[in-house]
């Protein structure tokens, strides 16, 4: 859930900023954005069975397009060119344009249909990782928490 909440508070930045600074510089903005569509690929995956572990290892890293390829494999629901946005991050985030100056041109879609996109992206994403959240915590109430647990109630 938290890998969700992630993504949702760094599209709301990403909003805020091209709403309040609609400026440039674009690259700190459209990384902010391309970090909300990773974590929220990432938390489709966790859901989806892929351990902690893989989603933090080398196997994808910052790999978008990969992140994407394994969550086509677990059956992402389609969100309407998000394809195309998951390409155009690549590129960019390949040779850490976003991060770094490397003289490259930004060439990516006008904030409004990002934002369009990723919305529509959470809106899939969302209900899919609080159904699986929900399902893992009413198994722990089944099984009981893992030996050496500690917990402490309070009120």
């Amino acid at each position: 859930m938290e890998l969700c909440e992630r993504a949702k508070d760094n599209l709301e930045c990403f909003r805020v900023l091209i709403t309040h600074a609609n400026t440039k510089p674009w690259e700190a903005k459209y990384y902010i954005a391309s970090h909300a569509l990773e974590l929220a690929l990432k938390a489709f995956l966790a859901t989806s069975g892929v351990s902690k572990e893989d989603l933090a290892s080398r196997k994808f890293g910052h790999k978008i397009l990969k992140i994407f390829h394994q969550c086509e494999e677990f059956d992402l629901p389609h969100v309407t060119k998000l394809p195309e946005l998951v390409e155009r991050f690549q590129v960019m985030n390949n040779n850490y344009d976003f991060r770094y100056p490397t003289g490259y041109e930004l060439i990516l879609p006008k904030p409004p249909l990002t934002i369009k996109i990723l919305d529509e992206l959470m809106g899939v994403v969302r209900p899919i990782v609080q159904e699986g959240y929900e399902n893992a915590y009413m198994e722990f109430l089944d099984t009981g928490p893992p030996l050496g647990t500690t917990f402490i109630w309070e009120d």
